[in-house]
């Protein structure tokens, strides 16, 4: 997509802040191409914080994927790969997201 000029300055501001963004410039102007991150929500049922996050991701069409830590196998990698044990537990282009929403959202680029 080719932003226009007047855009093209907030995009500039955005990538300072953020890399989910990929820029390409050419003589007819700036493009802009959203980059695909990773997502991933570890869950368990009975978790309220989780369906919170899930709808915030949802509400902003972030997708995800959803990891039941009922099963051991996603228990192990959150143990072993992130350093957590608990949900919800967000990991955005393979690093845990620790805090809130606010965090979560500067995180996979939307706004809070």
């Amino acid at each position: 997509m080719l932003c226009s000029p007047s855009a093209q300055k907030q995009v500039q501001n955005l990538v300072s802040r953020c890399s989910w963004i990929l820029l390409h410039t050419n003589p007819a102007g700036l493009y802009c191409f959203p980059m695909a991150s990773t997502v991933l929500v570890y869950t368990s049922p009975s978790c309220s914080a989780c369906r919170t996050v899930k709808e915030f991701l949802s509400r902003n069409h972030i997708y995800y994927e959803e990891r039941s830590l009922e099963q051991d196998e996603w228990l192990e990698e959150l143990a072993e790969k992130h350093g957590a044990a608990s949900a919800p537990a967000v990991v955005v282009d393979g690093l845990l997201v620790e805090g809130s929403l606010p965090e979560i959202a500067l995180a996979v680029g939307v706004d809070w």
